[in-house]
């Protein structure tokens, strides 16, 4: 009947309630609130948003970046000392070549020695081993080259004899050297710095040399 009517244009009986006008065809069966919610979306306060990564990831990212570029950093400087210590070796034996030995010794020097205390912190930073010799983080073959050599051009020294020596590098200076020979000091002095204080570290190529 009220079909009829609405069909008609005729207004729906007193009491009776005209439905309001839908969009959704015959075929949905859904009460108002489910079809609202399944054919228009989630309600405007239940949009997905999109999340944000979590505190604790995102440190982690910031940590491995940190990390990559530190190992990075730390290898370039890695390279760069063994180059300079592969330099510092090949200029000093050329000079002992030719017998200038004065300015050999002072070639060798700086990669055989320890930093001064206040350069400690800066050579662990540059790749080095703090209170130790640049050459103690070289490669094996580095470190039986450099060490060899120092003995060998000690052992120079030692002949030269007094007079020649004492021209040479000055009367205290050759004293200072031939005694690390004759004490046996020398052997102390390549353990301490160039193997960190570990005996059994040192190569067997430089034991022999000694």
């Amino acid at each position: 009947m009220f079909d009829t009517m609405f069909k008609k244009g005729v207004s729906a009986p007193d009491g009776a309630k005209a439905a309001p006008p839908s969009s959704r065809g015959p075929d949905c069966l859904t009460t108002r609130e489910e079809c609202n919610r399944d054919c228009d979306g989630p309600p405007q306060s239940q949009k997905v948003r999109p999340r944000l990564p979590a505190m604790a990831t995102l440190y982690e990212d910031i940590s491995s970046s940190r990390y990559l570029s530190s190992s990075i950093s730390s290898l370039s400087t890695s390279r760069q000392q063994s180059s300079q210590i592969a330099k510092a070796y090949r200029q000093a034996a050329q000079l002992f070549l030719t017998r200038r030995l004065p300015e050999a010794l002072s070639t060798v020097e700086p990669i055989i020695t320890p930093p001064p205390k206040d350069d400690s912190h800066a050579n662990g930073e540059s790749g080095g081993l703090p209170g130790y010799a640049p050459v103690a983080t070289a490669s094996r073959g580095s470190r039986v080259k450099v060490w060899s050599f120092y003995l060998t051009f000690l052992n120079a020294v030692v002949e030269l004899g007094a007079e020649e020596g004492k021209h040479a590098f000055g009367s205290t200076r050759w004293k200072q050297l031939v005694a690390k020979c004759r004490d046996g000091s020398v052997w102390d002095e390549v353990v301490r710095d160039g193997y960190a204080g570990v005996e059994g570290d040192v190569d067997a190529d430089v034991v022999v040399n000694l």
